[in-house]
């Protein structure tokens, strides 16, 4: 058998693609060629080639020492001529004067092609997944599978999902489907294999990655052989794709030594430099650094950590890549997490902060966030390509089957007494039970973390507070680089937003920089709630204006009711992507327990959370107005439900027929519904109402507002009635009529609750609006 590494760069591939290194001015590489050469041969390559961009220079240098077992190569830029869309190719054991040719040819694939079966050259088309204008698309890939016959199919530096993407596909390709490829795209080809080879290369730029994937061959046992096993397409790709710390170790690499070559930032007093230069190497502190490390690290906890960083990284060995990279990755979160509590620590004590304090924070924070910077660029080019190979698997590994998209959706709120957080939890258990790629993001303290599905991801939480007008609704601020490497594990191809607190946020930017689809869900009308809460117009514009900034970031917005897509539009959210986002309910949860009723009763029924914006104390004067009505019956209401406003409701209410139970179970609600002869809703602000979905699941006829999401979730005069918001006689009319028909009309009634369950099974079922979100459509 014979190894090589075939896809390596030297000190003469210049131009970087990664932008970090291009902010800064770095070269590609920095390695020399007889460096490379010797790691290569340490790390069990028989054989060295170099492919620099679009230059022989490294080769050629290594041809004149050591000629027996090296050949000069070349990654050339090709260009599809149509559209100018770029393609790597590496060409294998060619001559100062081939190269020239294919310098020449390069601008025009197809005579490139052409030229290279002409002359017999060993090639490799190199990760083939890969954008590098960003024009690639499907119809290039098929062109490619026509035209050459070796493929890039382990890069080690792109990730798993492209490497394994292109390794299936040109697997699965059968004789039938090359040909209908082939009439497809009509390409005048000389000659053309079916069947294709597989190649293998580190594409290391940073002297680190070299040998850690490679080409293999057992049809070959020297140079000569090897090429001709190249040909004859009889290799093999092998070892390890990356990850986006490893792509971040090489950023490091290429910035220290970069650093040795120019004068780099300096901002940070030199901690940049001694940081890449932990990472880069081993090479010993001197005296009076250690000196300098000792005096810093006296002066507080931060600079511990970063004093901790420098010395650890020394102790690691040089070869433990992934041990160092991921305690870079650790210390670089803990400095972010440290500055930014001490930062909201301050706030939370005095909300009068200096510009001052302010500038020596973001001053202070720096060590943190150039320890950081790689990694969010290497998450951004590690996810770069994700939607084009995704679209190829679909399109050619799916057959006629459905696809279902992994999606991270995350949220502020999963324990909390809301709609939200009972409909999340509910779509975390249905996932797992229809085995649907989800993940729950949120952030909690570990004691909180109870009853939840075991989809739920859970992120480091480093500040707490509570929310000015919801005292009982804690927001945590998560750690921001241990929910990068936990959504990165994940590896979601859609991300939904639920809340647009700190979760929310993180989130938002996250898909912003993975460039994958961000989804809104606009569960709460925040500024209608926070009106009714303070009457103040001046908050309720602004809290309105912070949501449409939100959620005018995303690509989609989904709303619970269609009376909300035009409410949204005239608030200004003009995204043309504008859906429903549909609801279900667990009717084995939610269902009627029928029950003798008492003749002389009523029983009224508000479930939800106890707060101003809910209406409640117009609730209240509708049960005082038909229990005037009624004088003769026991008529009593159950306001079942904990929030802000229980307190003050319960001590000015003091009836006995005005029953408040506080925070009930999930598990229990069911039998207060079924207890109730009538729910009443009167809120103005849900967008949805998930309480009133459940009342009709448990056959429980309702009163609801004409303003809001809940009038769409019954049928008007079948299922319950819609009253007009704000009008007592109304609403009082109809709680009536409904009250009479329970007591003079028992069929009547009967019928509504078999019209309100059997509506609810119909519009409200679970598989349909897992399918809607995780669907590919």
């Amino acid at each position: 058998m014979i190894k090589a590494d075939l896809h390596v760069h030297s000190k003469y591939s210049r131009k970087p693609s990664e932008w970090f290194l291009r902010k800064i001015g770095a070269a590609e590489s920095y390695t020399e060629p007889e460096t490379l050469y010797f790691k290569l041969k340490d790390r069990g390559m028989d054989l060295v080639t170099i492919t620099d961009h679009n230059t022989i220079k490294g080769c050629l240098k290594l041809k004149e020492k050591y000629d027996t077992d090296t050949f000069i190569s070349v990654e050339s830029t090709a260009h599809f001529p149509e559209d100018d869309c770029k393609i790597h190719i590496l060409c294998y054991d060619i001559t100062e004067s081939e190269f020239e040719e294919i310098q020449r040819l390069r601008y025009n694939i197809y005579e490139l092609r052409e030229f290279i079966y002409e002359k017999g050259i060993a090639h490799s088309v190199a990760h083939p997944i890969y954008s590098i204008n960003e024009k690639l698309t499907i119809e290039h890939i098929e062109k490619l599978i026509l035209m050459f016959d070796n493929f890039e199919t382990i890069n080690g530096c792109r990730g798993d999902i492209y490497n394994k993407t292109i390794t299936d596909i040109l697997l699965g390709i059968t004789k039938k489907r090359f040909e209908q490829l082939l009439n497809k795209h009509n390409l005048n080809l000389s000659k053309y294999n079916w069947e294709k080879g597989f190649t293998g290369g580190s594409d290391d730029h940073s002297g680190l990655l070299m040998g850690k994937a490679y080409t293999c061959s057992d049809f070959a046992n020297n140079r000569e052989t090897f090429i001709q096993a190249l040909k004859d397409r009889k290799t093999l790709g092998l070892g390890n794709s990356a990850d986006f710390y490893t792509l971040a170790f090489n950023i490091y690499k290429i910035s220290y030594d970069y650093s040795q070559k120019s004068s780099l930032i300096q901002m940070t007093g030199g901690l940049l430099d001694d940081i890449i230069s932990s990472i880069a190497t081993r090479k010993k502190d001197s005296i009076l650094k250690k000196l300098k490390f000792r005096k810093l690290k006296k002066k507080s906890e931060i600079n511990e950590i970063v004093v901790d960083l420098l010395d650890n990284l020394k102790r690691i060995p040089e070869d433990e890549m992934e041990r160092k990279i991921s305690y870079t990755y650790e210390k670089a979160s803990e400095l972010i997490d440290e500055y930014l509590k001490l930062l909201l620590k301050k706030f939370k004590k005095d909300s009068k902060i200096s510009l001052d304090y302010i500038y020596k924070s973001i001053i202070g924070s720096l060590p943190g966030f150039f320890a950081s910077v790689p990694f969010f660029s290497s998450l951004k080019q590690s996810y770069k390509d994700h939607k084009i190979a995704l679209e190829l698997r679909r399109k050619f590994l799916n057959g006629n089957g459905n696809m279902y998209k992994r999606v991270a959706w995350f949220t502020d709120t999963i324990n909390d007494l809301n709609g939200v957080s009972v409909t999340l939890k509910n779509i975390g258990f249905k996932a797992i039970e229809y085995d649907m790629p989800l993940a729950i993001f949120g952030s909690l303290h570990e004691d909180e973390v109870k009853n939840l599905p075991k989809n739920f991801v859970n992120c480091k939480s480093i500040f707490d507070f509570t929310l000015p007008y919801y005292k009982k609704i804690k927001l945590h601020i998560p750690s921001f680089m241990d929910v990068m490497s936990k959504l990165y594990r994940f590896a979601p191809d859609e991300i939904i937003i639920s809340t647009p607190g700190p979760m929310g946020i993180v989130g938002l930017i996250l898909g912003k920089v993975m460039g994958i689809k961000t989804t809104g869900i606009y569960h709460t009308d925040f500024s209608s709630e926070i009106y009714e809460i303070k009457k103040d117009d001046s908050l309720s514009a602004m809290v309105d204006k912070y949501v449409n900034y939100f959620y005018n970031q995303f690509d989609e917005i989904k709303v619970p009711s269609k009376e909300y897509i035009d409410i949204l539009n005239n608030r200004g959210l003009y995204n043309p992507r504008i859906s429903i986002f549909k609801r279900g309910i667990d009717t084995n949860k939610y269902f009627p327990i029928y029950r003798l009723s008492e003749i002389n009763s009523i029983n009224l029924i508000y479930a939800g959370r106890i707060s101003k914006d809910k209406n409640i104390d117009f609730l209240l004067k509708v049960f005082y107005g038909v229990r005037v009505r009624f004088k003769e019956l026991k008529t009593r209401l159950f306001i079942v439900g904990d929030g802000p406003y229980l307190e003050k409701l319960s001590r000015e209410h003091r009836d006995r027929d005005i029953i408040f139970t506080g925070r009930v179970k999930e598990n229990e609600m069911t039998k207060y519904y079924s207890f109730g002869d009538i729910f009443l809703f009167p809120s103005t602000t849900d967008t949805f109402g998930m309480a009133v979905l459940e009342a009709q699941a448990c056959g429980l006829p309702a009163v609801v507002s004409d303003v809001g999401g809940p009038k769409e979730i019954i049928i008007d005069g079948v299922t319950g009635f819609v009253a007009k918001s704000g009008n007592l006689d109304d609403w009082v009319t109809k709680v009536s009529e409904l009250i009479e028909k329970r007591l003079y009309g028992e069929d009547i009634i009967n019928n509504m609750r078999f019209e309100a369950v059997k509506n609810v099974k119909q519009r409200y079922e679970w598989k349909a609006l897992l399918e809607d979100l995780f669907l590919w459509r």
